[in-house]
C-alpha cells in the first residue's frame, strides 16, 4: 500500500512549485466485533478492542455561534467507542460537559445538550449517498439530566426503529451512554465480516450562558458539516473480527492529528497526535515526518505517547511543535506513524491543513503591475477558456488567468463562459451547458475566436487547477449560483494558494471569507456607500483582499496601496496602449484584459519612464 502523508499547504505566489501528491488518508475504519457480551448499563466494562472516534479539539468545531467560546474538552468533548455483535451496532460515548441542560421535547432535543449519531446501513447505490432513506438514520441522544434518564430518538424524517436500547449515567465531569441499534433497522445488511456501515457523530453543547440560543456549538469528527443531509460525509467502516494493525494499515479513524485546517499567522504550530482504542494500549511512540513538494524532509521527529487524564483514559497523546523557519511557500506533507515498544509500525494516519501566514498577492512600492488574461485572452486561432489559450497568455506576458466556472448536469465543474453551447462549441445553439453531463460536454469541440472548429475540448475545473499548479494564479468568475460549492471544491483540491474567487458584493466576499479565510478574494474597491471604510475596517483582513475599481480615484487607490492591497482596473481592456498608460499614471497596478501583449507593452513603457 502506498504510504499516505498529511499535507500542509503554505500559501504563496512567486514561490509556487511543481505539484506534489496532496492526499489525506480517507475517512475509513475497521469496526470490530465485541469480544464480551454487551450489558446496556453505561458501565463501559466490555469495550476492549472497540474502535473509536474522538471530539476533543478546537479544530473539530463544525459550528459555533458568534461570541461563543470553547473552553477545552472538559467544557465540551466526547469519545465514542463502536463495535458490533450478533444483535446490532454497539455504541458507547464518554462525554465531558461542565453544564448539562436539555429541556426540549424529543423533536427539538438537538437545540441543547445532546449527541447526534449518524448511521448508514443501506446497501447498493444508495449507500452513503444523499438523500437519507430507509436504512440510514439521524439519531438524537438526550443525556441523563437530573432524574430524567438518557433517551434515544430517531429523526422523524427517517422513520422508526424497533428495539433501540440505551442507558446513561452521570459522571463528575459529564455523562456516559451505551446503546444498541438492532440489525433489523438496516434491511438487506448482513452482519458479517466484510459488510460496510457509514458512521459519524456530533456533540451539541449548550450552557446556561447561551440563554435562548439554539444549538450554540457543534463538534463533529474532522469538523464535518451538514451531516443531517450529507450521508456521503460519514466515516466508512468495514465489519471485522478485530482492528488490523501494520505498516500498510490506514488508521485515520483511531489516530487524530489536532491541527486546524488552516493557519493564518505565527512562526510555528503546536499540534497533537492522539491515539484512541484499540490502538492506545499498544502504541508507544509516533514518528512524524514533514516533507516539501519535492520530497525533501523539513522536519523529522519521534514523540512518546502518554496516556491522557480522566475521562479520556482510553486515549494517548503526543505533542509536537513545528517551527516554520525560512521554509518556502508551497505544499508540505506530514506522515504520522504510531509504533509499539518494539519499534514496529502499527499504521499511518494523515490530515490536510492550509497555512496562510505569508503575504499573498500583496502590493508594495516598486512592485511590477500585473496582467490578468480575461478568459485566457485568446488570439484568433485559439478558443477562450482553453488550456491552449492559457499557455499562450503566459507566454505573451500574463501573470494570472481569469476563468469562468459552470457546472454540468451531473455536477462536475467545467471552465466555460456561456450558458449555451452554440457560440463556443460544436454543440447546438439551443443546447445549454447545464442540460449535459460532463461526458456529453466532452464530445463537443471548442471554436476559436474566428468561429472555426478546433481540436480543443472543454476543460474541467480540476484539469485547469492541475495545469495551473506551480505556473500561475487562477481568478474564478463563477457563473452559477452557489459560489461556496466551487470554493469548497478548490479547498478539496488544496488549491487555495493559487485560486482567487471573484466576488462582486461586499456581503458575498464576507460570506466566502467566513468559509475560506485562508483565501485571497477579488472584490470591489469603489467608494460607493462608504464601501472603502467598510472594506478596510471590516471582518476581512486586508492581506486577503485584491480589489478592482471602476473609476481612477487616486485617493482610494492610495489608501489601498497603504494597506498593501493590489488595485485592478475594473472592466476588460482592449488593445489601446494609451488607455493602460492613463490607468497606470493614476496608480492602478493590474489589468483584466483580452490583449495581453498591449498591456505588457504599456507596462514596459511605463516602467521605463
Amino acid at each position: 500500500m502506498t504510504r499516505v502523508r498529511l499535507v500542509v499547504v503554505l500559501l504563496g505566489l512567486l514561490t509556487l512549485q511543481a505539484p506534489g501528491q496532496i492526499r489525506e488518508s480517507a475517512p475509513e475504519g475497521s469496526l470490530p466485533r465485541l469480544t464480551r457480551p454487551l450489558v446496556i448499563d453505561a458501565g463501559l466494562d466490555e469495550w476492549e478492542g472497540a474502535t473509536s472516534l474522538s471530539l476533543l479539539y478546537a479544530s473539530y468545531i463544525s459550528r459555533v455561534s458568534p461570541g461563543r467560546e470553547w473552553r477545552g474538552p472538559l467544557d465540551a468533548g466526547a469519545h465514542m467507542s463502536c463495535a458490533w455483535n450478533d444483535d446490532g451496532l454497539c455504541i458507547a460515548v464518554i462525554v465531558a460537559d461542565d453544564s448539562i441542560h436539555n429541556e426540549r421535547p424529543p423533536n427539538l432535543v438537538w437545540q441543547q445538550d445532546c449527541l447526534e449519531i449518524y448511521i448508514d446501513g443501506r446497501i447498493g447505490e444508495k449507500f452513503m449517498n444523499p438523500p437519507y432513506s430507509k436504512g440510514a438514520y439521524q439519531l438524537f441522544v438526550r443525556p441523563p439530566v437530573g432524574k430524567s434518564p438518557a433517551a434515544l430518538y430517531v429523526n422523524k424524517r427517517d422513520g422508526t426503529i424497533d428495539g433501540l436500547r440505551i442507558a446513561g449515567r452521570q459522571t463528575r465531569v459529564g455523562y456516559t451512554v451505551e446503546m444498541l441499534i438492532p440489525w433489523a433497522a438496516f434491511p438487506g445488511l448482513k452482519p458479517e465480516v466484510g459488510s460496510e456501515l457509514g458512521l459519524q457523530f456530533a456533540l451539541c453543547d449548550y450552557d446556561t450562558r447561551d440563554k435562548g440560543t439554539n444549538q450554540p456549538m457543534v463538534m463533529s469528527w474532522r469538523a464535518a458539516t451538514q451531516l443531517f443531509q450529507s450521508p456521503q460525509k460519514l466515516v466508512l467502516f468495514q465489519l471485522v473480527k478485530s482492528v488490523p494493525f501494520g505498516a500498510d494499515e490506514l488508521l485515520g479513524s483511531v489516530v487524530d492529528i489536532d491541527i486546524p485546517r488552516y493557519i493564518v499567522a505565527g512562526d510555528s504550530a503546536m499540534f497533537s497526535v492522539d491515539t484512541g482504542n484499540p490502538l492506545a494500549p499498544m502504541a508507544d511512540t509516533v514518528d512524524i515526518v514533514v516533507s516539501d513538494w519535492t520530497g525533501k524532509v523539513v522536519l523529522q521527529t519521534a514523540k512518546h505517547l502518554k496516556r491522557m487524564a480522566f475521562p479520556w483514559t482510553p486515549s494517548a497523546r503526543a505533542v509536537c511543535e513545528w517551527e516554520f523557519g525560512d521554509i518556502e511557500n508551497g505544499p508540505y506533507q506530514v506522515e504520522v506513524q504510531p509504533k509499539n515498544a518494539r519499534g514496529e509500525v502499527l499504521g499511518t494516519a494523515s490530515r490536510v491543513v492550509v497555512i496562510a501566514r505569508k503575504p499573498f498577492l500583496r502590493w508594495h512600492p516598486g512592485s511590477k503591475p500585473t496582467i490578468l488574461a480575461h478568459r485566457g485572452a485568446p488570439p484568433p486561432d485559439l478558443p477562450e477558456n482553453s488550456i491552449a489559450a492559457f499557455e499562450r497568455a503566459l507566454a505573451d506576458g500574463a501573470d494570472f488567468i481569469e476563468i469562468d466556472v459552470r457546472q454540468s448536469k451531473d455536477g462536475e465543474f467545467i471552465v466555460f463562459h456561456d450558458d449555451g453551447l452554440g457560440r463556443c462549441t460544436t454543440g447546438g445553439h439551443d443546447d445549454r451547458v447545464a442540460d449535459h453531463t460532463l461526458a456529453e460536454l466532452k464530445t463537443f469541440f471548442l471554436r476559436n475566436q474566428a468561429g472555426e472548429v478546433t481540436t480543443h475540448k472543454i476543460p474541467t475545473l480540476k484539469e485547469t487547477i492541475d495545469w495551473a499548479r506551480g505556473k500561475t494564479v487562477l481568478f474564478l468568475d463563477v457563473k452559477i449560483m452557489g459560489m461556496s460549492k466551487v470554493v469548497q471544491f478548490v479547498q478539496a483540491e488544496h488549491a487555495q494558494a493559487f485560486c482567487v474567487p471573484m466576488t462582486w458584493r461586499r456581503e458575498e466576499a464576507l460570506e466566502i471569507h467566513q468559509l475560506a479565510p485562508e483565501m485571497v478574494l477579488y472584490t470591489s474597491g469603489d467608494d460607493k456607500g462608504n464601501n472603502v471604510e467598510k472594506l478596510l475596517n471590516g471582518d476581512i483582513p486586508t492581506d486577503r483582499l485584491f480589489v478592482y475599481v471602476t473609476t481612477a480615484d487616486e485617493s482610494v487607490i492610495n489608501r489601498m496601496h497603504a494597506n498593501g492591497i493590489m488595485v485592478q482596473c475594473g472592466g476588460v481592456q482592449g488593445n489601446d496602449e494609451k488607455s493602460y498608460l492613463r490607468w497606470l499614471e493614476k496608480g492602478v497596478d493590474s489589468f483584466n484584459t483580452d490583449s495581453v501583449q498591449s498591456a505588457a507593452a504599456a507596462i514596459q513603457e511605463f516602467r521605463e519612464r
